[in-house]
């Protein structure tokens, strides 16, 4: 999904020229108040919904990192990468701290994303 994103954020981004980054911030600051504002499914949906998030944060950010020219290959070896060891320390964390802890580290990721918007509209204003 990140690459999907790229593809149609580079595609997206050179239509846009220099508002693209100003897209790309907008972007991402939306997908951090739905990560904030994101209520746990219930039911047979939860694991539906659960890979749509991933897919759909993943596409987003994706879209964003196109907006902006990242080169496909260092975007490719850098999700990779966070993917892979992200995912086993967030295993190994996850199954000794619980439930009580995931709320709190998904609004964390809430505002990682929320602060890269600032950043990428600080830095064009700037």
């Amino acid at each position: 999904m990140p690459l999907v994103g790229l593809g149609l954020g580079r595609v997206l981004g050179s239509v846009a020229g220099s508002a693209a980054a100003y897209v790309a911030a907008a972007l991402l600051l939306v997908v951090a108040l739905l990560m904030w504002r994101e209520e746990e499914p219930s039911g047979q949906a939860t694991m539906l919904a659960l890979g749509l998030s991933i897919s759909l944060d993943e596409l987003a950010i994706g879209f964003a990192l196109g907006l902006l020219g990242v080169s496909v290959w260092l975007a490719i070896v850098l999700i990779a990468t966070q993917a892979l060891l992200l995912s086993q320390v967030g295993a190994v964390v996850g199954a000794r701290l619980g439930e009580s802890v995931r709320e709190g580290a998904e609004r964390l990721a809430a505002l990682v994303l929320a602060g890269l918007g600032v950043a990428l509209l600080v830095e064009r204003l700037v």
